[in-house]
């Protein structure tokens, strides 16, 4: 999925068997920071409600009426999965 206005920020989830497992990947292929907001498509946020762990630098980000908000550095990446 494209996330950003640019067409800069690609997103994707990867998920095993169970679709409790996932992860979301979020990628900034742009020498700009980028300031995004992913709508977390179901059944993967309903999962996502207790919040996602950035599992490449820790910290959390948490979904905001089913979207989730993120600021990308240049050349960011992002792994998150459930909490």
């Amino acid at each position: 999925m494209r996330a950003g206005p640019d067409d800069e920020v690609f997103a994707y989830v990867r998920h095993g068997d169970d679709t409790s497992r996932f992860a979301l990947v979020v990628l900034n292929f742009s020498e700009r920071p980028a300031k995004t907001r992913l709508a977390i498509p179901e059944p993967f946020a309903g999962h996502a409600r207790g919040g996602l762990r950035d599992a490449l630098r820790g910290g959390d980000a948490r979904l905001q009426a089913g979207s989730l908000p993120l600021d990308l550095a240049p050349w960011d990446a992002r792994i998150l999965v459930p909490r």
